[in-house]
């Protein structure tokens, strides 16, 4: 292979960090310095709160038995979810800054890093889907010898692409007001990856609760925390 996991992941993440850099230059205009600061700052939020979310929700024993594998980020292990509540921390925590139009930069951001770093679990051969008979189906050889749902596939179309490109049509027709953009990001990252999990092998070590994955299920609280949000931005609850 062309790169090994540690620099695929690694470049998802100076993508990412490069991404917020950019998008906070062009649409707030922050000097280079403190544009710095900001991106610093909200990316180690939001590290730590994905490596967190994952070892807290998704595999806490492993890593209780393993404590050096906490640090050991070039293995992947980063929860979406976490490092959501880790960055929302950040930006709560900062001051002297328009918070409202920063989540937008940040959501503007995600949906143009995420699906490298779903592309890196393809490439990986991590997150695997569910077995299917489907001409969709690939082996992922590292993992078994059934034909799978390329799902990292299809998740990294529905969180990045497919959301901008609503939220795009969206503001063909609406004047979206600073923080709109966040909260739809929220609102469809909900909704899609909860279908798309559908198609995606649950955690070995979690499994199924009620048919559903523990992902599908903080999908379901995401979309109601959104919806929410959404409509506290309506009411002017929020300001900046």
């Amino acid at each position: 292979m062309l790169f090994d996991k540690f620099s695929l992941y690694g470049l998802s993440y100076v993508l990412g960090f490069a991404l917020i850099l950019v998008i906070n230059r062009l649409r707030s205009k922050f000097p280079l310095s403190l544009n710095l600061y900001y991106s610093i700052y909200l990316g180690i939020f939001t590290i730590l709160g994905g490596r967190l979310g994952y070892i807290l929700f998704y595999n806490f024993n492993f890593y209780l038995e393993n404590p050096k594998k906490i640090f050991a980020l070039y293995q992947g292990g980063m929860a979406f979810h976490g490092a959501l509540l880790g960055l929302l921390s950040g930006v709560f925590i900062i001051g002297g800054i328009n918070k409202l139009k920063l989540l937008d930069n940040l959501s503007l951001a995600a949906m143009l890093s995420i699906p490298f770093g779903r592309l890196c679990n393809f490439l990986n051969g991590e997150l695997v889907g569910r077995v299917t008979d489907s001409k969709f189906g690939i082996v992922f050889v590292d993992y078994d010898l059934n034909p799978r749902f390329p799902s990292q596939l299809f998740e990294a179309f529905a969180e990045g692409p497919l959301i901008l490109g609503i939220i795009f049509v969206i503001s063909r027709f609406k004047t979206l007001k600073e923080g709109t953009i966040a909260g739809l990001f929220a609102l469809f990252y909900g909704i899609l990856r909860f279908l798309v999990e559908f198609t995606r092998e649950a955690d070995l070590q979690i499994g199924y609760f009620a048919g559903l994955s523990l992902g599908q299920y903080f999908c379901l609280m995401q979309v109601v925390l959104s919806l929410l949000y959404l409509l506290a931005l309506k009411k002017g609850y929020f300001k900046t």
